[in-house]
């Protein structure tokens, strides 16, 4: 389809296009809920954690992101930080 010159891509591409954002989105949404849940088992009481506390928190976060796309790099696309090939 052309619109003046400016070429529009077909619906299936567009259909493919929003499936493959949808899965990469829920992919991230639960690896970064897996990720919270393993920084909350840092072992710090409330009333007691300490700023290495707190910073090894973030790092567990960050450590867990690392190695998923790692690991995605691996055995999914390697173009992608996706664990799906399809992305």
């Amino acid at each position: 389809m052309s619109l003046n010159g400016f070429q529009l891509p077909d619906g299936g591409a567009v259909l493919r296009t929003a499936e493959t954002y949808a899965r990469d989105l829920f992919e991230r949404v639960l690896n970064t809920a897996a990720a919270g849940f393993l920084a909350a088992f840092i072992p710090a009481q409330a009333a007691d954690a300490s700023m290495w506390y707190a910073a090894g928190g973030a790092a567990v976060g960050a450590v867990y992101s690392l190695i998923k796309g790692m690991l995605a790099r691996a055995f999914g696309d390697p173009n992608s930080a996706s664990l799906s090939r399809k992305v």
